[in-house]
């Protein structure tokens, strides 16, 4: 398997399980998860299934992001706790494009460091 699809793999299995094993991380370039490749791969969960995280909805208890595709663009909607086990609707943001509001996403929920693992937003 050539490099680039290793880096195409591992950033697949860390959209779908936000988080990486030693293996993976260290077949990482430079020990740094590429951005780019990240969002590739939830804009890919989104034209299968039109849902990211693929089995949340916004009814649902959760903290943090939903992605929502639509027929043009794509809607977020954040959650926070607001209690015990209680999570409420802070935001909703709509977006033109499927890939400006995935990127805006994995920026905000993930970072720059996520489980210890270094994400490089600019490439």
């Amino acid at each position: 398997m050539n490099e680039k699809r290793d880096q195409d793999n591992i950033a697949r299995k860390f959209a779908l399980n936000w988080h990486l094993d030693v293996k993976d991380r260290q077949e990482l370039n430079d020990g740094v998860l590429i951005g780019s490749l990240v969002c590739n791969e939830i804009v890919k969960i989104l034209d299968s299934g039109g849902w990211y995280p693929s089995k949340w909805r916004p009814e649902d208890d959760f903290s943090g992001g939903l992605i929502q595709k639509m027929e043009s663009g794509c809607r977020i909607h954040w959650k926070a706790e607001s209690g015990v086990m209680r999570y409420d609707l802070i935001e909703v943001v709509d977006f033109d494009s499927v890939e400006s509001g995935v990127l805006s996403f994995a920026k905000r929920f993930f970072g720059n460091v996520f489980d210890g693992i270094d994400i490089d937003w600019s490439r």
